[in-house]
């Protein structure tokens, strides 16, 4: 139990000295660790890991996220990093402006903002689903004016986040409108 909290610690001092630029620093931390059996891949893993940091700090500051995720992906511990999660909360937060301009079918917005993430494998799924909203809105606000009412409201079958936009709430207001006047 002592070497495993004399191990966490000293590994939380090398990942300090690796984003720092320190990787001489960073490997002396953990090399006496490389002759214990027990602890020997963690080491191995984590040498690997501090080598990779520099490549990987380079690609996040340089807004290549693509790349800096695939480091990440290969080597487990730069998650724990800080560029890591300054990085994560680059992608929420374009995840959700993108979100905002999508729901008003700025389809070029939405590509602007989410284009550093498009290379990055586990980003393209929620990519994808914010460009379809994009263009499912201008498709729903085209058919609503030509007063194509069934299609649109297909559409809204189809993407229930189309009913989060303004032309929705609109076209529903009047609908019950419509409905009290008529009762």
């Amino acid at each position: 139990a002592l070497l495993h909290e004399q191990f966490t610690r000293c590994v939380t001092q090398a990942m300090r000295a690796a984003e720092n630029g320190n990787a001489k620093t960073a490997s002396s931390y953990i090399a006496p660790y490389l002759t214990i059996r027990e602890k020997r891949a963690d080491v191995e893993s984590l040498i690997a890991s501090i080598e990779s940091f520099s490549p990987f700090s380079d690609a996040v500051r340089a807004k290549k996220y693509a790349q800096a995720y695939h480091l990440a992906k290969q080597c487990a511990s730069l998650t724990k990093t800080t560029l890591y999660r300054q990085m994560e909360d680059e992608w929420q937060s374009a995840l959700l402006r993108a979100q905002a301009a999508a729901l008003q079918g700025k389809t070029a917005v939405v590509t602007e903002l989410l284009l550093p993430f498009r290379g990055a494998p586990q980003k393209i799924a929620d990519i994808k689903r914010i460009i379809a909203t994009s263009d499912a809105v201008l498709l729903f606000v085209k058919k609503l004016s030509q007063k194509e009412f069934r299609g649109a409201f297909d559409l809204v079958h189809l993407h229930p986040s189309l009913k989060e936009t303004a032309e929705y709430r609109s076209i529903m207001e009047i609908g019950s409108r419509l409905c009290k006047q008529i009762v």
